[in-house]
């Protein structure tokens, strides 16, 4: 079966000008730290969380087509629950939440590691996009691409190429 994944924040979630404040890579210790907590977990989920209706629609068509939908997060472990919960209350379909087991692992070898498992991989952060594209190590075997605000219908139009249908016939 062919995997797509998605990332969660900027991706699945729209942030907030405040989400976007919050999350750099210079607290993002602290960021993972603080969602071991239930309760800062539903508040973020409730101010800080907007359900991304094209990359909703995106998943869910590709899931009636017969593909694997995965999220990747680097979110903490502990947050599976209410992050699940989040997603489906949603609307999105997917099949796996894959989140970061340790803040110690740099994002983007968790990102790069866990794409690996894809396809195709979206992720709003330029930095992750290319680090698993063109990292060190080589291709890792999934291509990644940014994703900007686009439609349905464009996340779709890559879907829809020569590629795409080749590797769906596999």
């Amino acid at each position: 079966m062919i995997t797509v994944g998605v990332d969660c924040d900027g991706v699945t979630s729209l942030p907030r000008m405040l989400t976007l404040l919050m999350l750099t890579r210079r607290n993002e210790r602290v960021f993972w730290w603080l969602q071991k907590f239930r309760f800062l977990q539903r508040l973020y989920n409730y101010f800080f969380r907007i359900a991304n209706p094209e990359i909703r629609e995106f998943m869910k068509e590709l899931k009636e087509q017969g593909f694997g939908v995965v999220i990747i997060s680097a979110s903490n472990e502990s947050y599976r629950q209410e992050l699940t919960r989040w997603h489906l209350e949603n609307g999105f379909c997917f099949d796996e939440l894959y989140l970061k087991q340790t803040p110690n692992e740099d994002t983007l070898a968790y990102k790069k590691r866990m794409a690996s498992l894809c396809v195709y991989y979206f992720d709003d952060n330029l930095e992750i996009v290319s680090y698993i594209n063109n990292g060190i190590d080589g291709n890792s075997g999934c291509l990644a691409f940014l994703y900007q605000g686009q439609k349905k219908e464009e996340l779709l139009d890559f879907y829809l190429s020569p590629i795409f249908k080749i590797f769906k016939t596999v």
